[in-house]
């Protein structure tokens, strides 16, 4: 399992834009060569959102209830978010980096009041099933708004991929957090390395930011 030791601009530039955070995982050549699909001019606010909605996509992935969700509008569209990857018979990283994902988002509230929202999608999907993440959910612990993930394999591959994920065999997953204020179009790397206490400040200031409503 591989992991990432530093964030790359992270002391001067602590929340990057969507492209930025991406670049920073997966290399920015490989991002800019990610296809664009061409579109009429909207409102900006309606344009930053189609922005988005292009690039994280609304592929169909499968709750841990079972239930169809489209994974920009269902998922990330207009909230505050703290993602990780998991595979549920993982003895190691996957546990920890959750119980840290539940740790630092307690009583942290986006712009409009609601709670951050926990993100944790499974790169073992053809194991994790709703029932198995369900089951992975009750021994690790409560969270007031958390989805954990799962679907077919190429529905999974095309959403890491827009995490910045490239990943060969499950261990691969990186054991960053990722956080993004949607709205606002401002993402931040956690890494392993800092304190909860640091990570909910970070996560507590992100979440402040304002949604965009002009510039995207």
């Amino acid at each position: 399992m591989s992991i990432e030791r530093s964030a790359p601009r992270m002391e001067t530039l602590p929340f990057l834009d969507r492209r930025s955070l991406l670049a920073g995982l997966v290399g920015s050549a490989a991002v800019a060569t990610l296809p664009r699909p061409a579109r009429a001019e909207a409102p900006a606010p309606a344009r930053c959102d189609e922005n988005e909605r292009e690039w994280f996509t609304d592929t169909e992935l499968v709750d841990q209830t079972g239930r169809t969700v489209r994974f920009y509008s269902d998922v990330l569209s207009d909230r505050t978010v703290i993602a990780n990857f998991i595979f549920t018979s993982c003895q190691d990283a996957c546990p920890l980096t959750t119980a840290r994902l539940l740790a630092v988002s307690q009583g942290v509230r986006d712009h409009a009041g609601r709670p951050v929202r926990l993100v944790s999608i499974s790169v073992d999907p053809e194991t994790d099933t709703p029932p198995v993440l369900t089951t992975f959910a009750k021994r690790m612990g409560e969270a007031e708004d958390w989805m954990l993930l799962t679907g077919e394999r190429a529905a999974i591959d095309r959403v890491v991929s827009r995490l910045g994920q490239k990943l060969n065999v499950r261990e691969d997953h990186t054991v960053l957090l990722l956080a993004g204020n949607v709205a606002a179009r401002r993402w931040a790397k956690v890494t392993p390395m800092e304190t909860p206490e640091e990570v909910t400040a970070r996560l507590k200031a992100l979440a402040a930011f304002p949604p965009v409503n002009s510039v995207c």
